[in-house]
């Protein structure tokens, strides 16, 4: 019995080590703030990440099935209008 509450007792958040950002950090309130040094971290850290990522890659497969779906797309469009059209005459 004992086993089980303290197995109930693990699984509930606790407040221990959790610490702010904003109350911990002696960061630059605004990107204006930064320094040139901070600027170029930065932008290395973004393309490390872009490159990490694969946005590259993932950014051509959804253009390449955008212009792939786009024309039957349109055909479809124009189709359901045809239909849904009243004609006056």
């Amino acid at each position: 019995m004992s086993n089980q509450t303290a197995e109930l007792k693990t699984d509930q958040p606790t407040d221990q080590g959790v610490t702010s950002q904003t109350a911990s950090s002696s960061g630059p309130d605004t990107p204006l703030e930064l320094e040139p040094s901070d600027w170029k971290q930065a932008l290395k850290r973004t393309l490390k990440e872009i490159k990490a990522d694969r946005v590259t890659l993932i950014a051509a497969g959804m253009a390449y099935y955008f212009f792939l779906a786009i024309f039957p797309a349109f055909i479809a469009l124009i189709g359901i209008l045809g239909l849904a059209s009243i004609d006056t005459s």
